[in-house]
């Protein structure tokens, strides 16, 4: 998940010359909104690992791999 963090990030940096009239009063590489951007994406993905998480812990793998 990190690297999909790390590559997105590396990926707009890239493309902010296209949304830069977008962007009011923001520089277009402004590293708080950079940081604070991928901080949220990293929290809701764990967020959303989290809650299935302990369901999928108690299930037997062999048992729910032969059911299909």
């Amino acid at each position: 998940m990190l690297a999909g963090a790390l590559a997105g990030l590396v990926a707009s940096y890239w493309l902010t010359r296209l949304m830069e009239s977008f962007l009011l009063d923001v520089p277009t590489t402004d590293l708080a909104t950079f940081v604070a951007s991928a901080t949220l994406l990293v929290g809701v993905g764990l967020l959303a690992a989290l809650i299935p998480s302990p369901r999928a812990a108690k299930l037997d793998p062999v048992r729910a791999l032969a059911s299909n």
